[in-house]
């Protein structure tokens, strides 16, 4: 069996480090197939490095693909639209 290439959906890192569960897709429309490869489940371990994802079993590499991680979101002190959450919608205060 090969290494499967896949694109990522949907992302769940775990609570302390790494990554927990990862859901994508497999081909292309309409004969793609959904996966999910969950760690303890049908794997041991999720890699995120050199921007690829890494699904591993045992140290034999199952399933790839392209990945570039999301950027973290900004903290809630320094977004500039908290500001705007604050004043009334309207000049009547409401």
């Amino acid at each position: 069996m090969g290494v499967v290439r896949f694109r990522v959906s949907a992302v769940r890192p775990a609570l302390l480090a790494g990554i927990v569960e990862v859901w994508g897709y497999s081909g292309f429309w309409p004969l793609r197939k959904p996966l999910n490869f969950r760690v303890g489940a049908n794997c041991d371990e999720i890699q995120a490095r050199r921007g690829r994802l890494h699904v591993l079993l045992g140290r034999r590499l199952i399933a790839e693909a392209r990945y570039a991680p999301r950027p973290e979101r900004a903290q809630a002190g320094q977004d500039l639209n908290w500001k705007n959450l604050l004043q009334p919608r309207d000049r009547n205060g409401r």
